[in-house]
């Protein structure tokens, strides 16, 4: 397995534990997605060297992680989205189970959460990393946007210009968001009536449309900041750092 440079792991909603990883010396990207019953990730990836790009993703019951110091030289994106270790100790001193940063629980789930013990909290070099992508950690995802008056727009009657039927609001809101990007990744755009930056994304397989998602946004700035991912355009993505060459 020493060949293996990338995996992707998701939506396994039953799967507890995940194998060692110690024996995949040369992977580079691992995204981690929707494993539901995941609450500790192995800790041989304390051994790996290479590793580039972390992403952990839905994972709500998920509340340690390993060190990764050893990569700290090759890590390049980490991100790992709200969910218990977010709140239970292991990055703070203090345990706040009611903060939104442990994620998307219901009253039940939150009931079940418990702080971590002490002595399982990350070490001071595991701290050091995480501050160092601080704005792709924990990161509470915006609320949805709100859709504008459908008196505002043209809804697909007869004889307007629509080139498909909207049948609620959310069909209003995203044609309205994918107009404001015309197909183009990555270029500015603006959600709601207080005009906050958004990002022209593919979110979950839908449309390129506008999105308000910091860590979207962020990862792209880091990508481009750093070389790696798809090539920018100055053209549209001047917003986010990048340089004509």
């Amino acid at each position: 397995m020493n060949k293996l440079t990338f995996v992707h792991l998701g939506g396994h909603l039953n799967l507890a534990r995940l194998p060692d990883v110690a024996g995949l010396t040369n992977l580079r990207s691992i995204t981690l997605a929707r494993l539901e019953a995941v609450t500790t990730l192995p800790s041989d990836f304390a051994r790996l060297r290479h590793l580039e790009t972390m992403l952990v993703l839905m994972m709500p019951n998920l509340k340690a992680f390993p060190d990764l110091s050893r990569s700290r030289q090759a890590l390049k994106t980490l991100v790992i989205d709200v969910c218990p270790l977010c709140c239970d100790g292991f990055l703070q001193s203090v345990c706040d189970l009611h903060s939104a940063s442990c994620g998307f629980q219901n009253s039940q789930e939150t009931a079940s959460l418990t702080c971590l013990p002490a002595g399982l909290s990350a070490t001071a070099a595991m701290l050091d990393l995480f501050n160092t992508f601080n704005s792709t950690i924990c990161v509470q995802p915006p609320k949805p946007p709100s859709p504008e008056p459908q008196s505002n727009m043209d809804t697909g009657s007869k004889g307007g210009d629509s080139s498909f039927p909207l049948n609620s609001e959310f069909d209003v809101a995203l044609e309205q968001r994918m107009l404001q990007c015309g197909g183009i990744l990555y270029r500015e755009c603006k959600l709601g009536s207080e005009l906050s930056a958004g990002i022209c994304s593919s979110d979950h397989y839908m449309p390129i449309s506008c999105i308000d998602d910091p860590s979207i946004i962020e990862f792209r700035r880091q990508q481009i900041k750093k070389h790696f991912g798809p090539p920018c355009d100055s053209k549209y993505e001047g917003w986010l750092g990048c340089i004509s060459s």
